[in-house]
């Protein structure tokens, strides 16, 4: 596999090399200071993945992303830099966009967590390794499915659940801006750095008016719908519930094991365990996190939506979906709003009244 590398600083460039080079199926095959100097080296040696830092003069790495994306390049991008809830806005964009994901860099430098980074780096990239570079038909997918073809799905669950991880936040947009107002609670957990719900909401709901904008809550899922829990970023979470209180719990994730928070799977089969069945949208991801938690919730009941495969930025969590066959909804975006619309409109769950 292919390995760029884009950071003004030639110590990052130099920490991240030796890194990747020690493994045998990574090969880096450039360098650049700069975004403007990575498009040029691409142009020369196409690789699979670039790994750029956010911040840098001339290009930065939210230019780099948008000039490669605009481009039709197949080239993606994984961000690496020291996210601040004042960058935030950066951030979201490249979730937006279409980065494939983010790591924190606070672990350079560290003696004791550098270890931590390297596996996660590695892991990452290796992962990315994996992930289906185009659609292709699933032998078990359902069919593609409109408004107008989509039967009547009932719903026995207590919460909708939207997952996702790269690529996702454009598709989440697009159904949270038409699913203001369902008669479920709403649960989203995409993976994003730690600190970013804020932006991330606003970003989401900006051309909202504020009286049809949903309550939203981040530690806790009120029984009631028009409401809209974010898990937070960067952290791990479980649900709890004790007497009428229905509470996220969060735990520090560990820089060298859990490459993806908030933790999906973990929570929604903490959903379960407290005897709580979800309904759940997957859509656009570059890992497959979450997707055994969705089937667990399909196992006992659960409605399981996915995004086409065709429209997601990264194919691995919904593809690995659709080939399960176990999907009763395989849809766009859009169609997914107005389906979804739809259906949590129809009537309230009584067990959350």
């Amino acid at each position: 596999m292919k390995v760029g590398l884009v950071d003004d600083s030639a110590f990052m460039r130099m920490v991240l090399r030796q890194i990747l080079s020690a493994a045998d199926d990574i090969d880096v095959a450039w360098e650049a200071a700069d975004g403007d100097a990575a498009i040029t080296c691409n142009a020369e040696t196409a690789v699979d993945l670039i790994i750029t830092d956010m911040e840098m003069p001339r290009c930065d790495g939210l230019q780099l992303l948008t000039r490669l994306k605009s481009g039709n390049v197949a080239t993606e991008c994984l961000i690496i830099s020291s996210f601040h809830a004042q960058g935030g806005e950066k951030i979201i964009e490249a979730m937006r966009i279409g980065a494939a994901g983010f790591l924190p860099k606070s672990a350079i430098g560290d003696t004791v967590n550098l270890d931590d980074f390297r596996r996660r780096l590695i892991a990452w990239v290796r992962l990315f390794g994996e992930e289906p570079l185009k659609s292709v038909p699933y032998e078990h997918a359902p069919q593609l499915a409109t408004v107008e073809n989509t039967g009547a799905l009932q719903s026995n669950a207590d919460f909708l659940v939207i997952i996702g991880s790269a690529g996702s936040l454009g598709p989440l947009e697009e159904i949270l801006q038409v699913c203001t107002d369902l008669e479920w609670p709403l649960i989203v957990a995409v993976h994003m750095p730690a600190d970013m719900e804020t932006t991330l909401i606003n970003r989401i709901f900006k051309d909202v008016p504020s009286d049809k904008r949903p309550d939203i809550h981040l530690d806790n899922v009120p029984r009631s719908g028009g409401t809209v829990t974010f898990l937070r970023g960067g952290a791990l979470s479980k649900l709890s519930h004790a007497g009428d209180e229905i509470a996220i719990q969060y735990q520090s994730a560990d820089s060298g094991r859990d490459i993806f928070a908030p933790n999906i799977d973990d929570f929604l089969e903490s959903c379960l365990a407290v005897g709580f069945l979800c309904d759940v949208v997957v859509l656009s991801g570059l890992c497959r996190d979450g997707v055994a938690g969705a089937l667990r919730h399909r196992m006992n009941g659960g409605l399981l939506m996915v995004q086409d495969t065709a429209t997601a930025i990264a194919k691995s969590m919904p593809a690995a979906v659709a080939e399960s066959g176990e999907a009763h909804v395989m849809a766009t975006s859009q169609a997914m709003a107005e389906i979804l619309a739809r259906t949590y409109k129809r009537h309230k769950d009584a067990r959350l009244l």
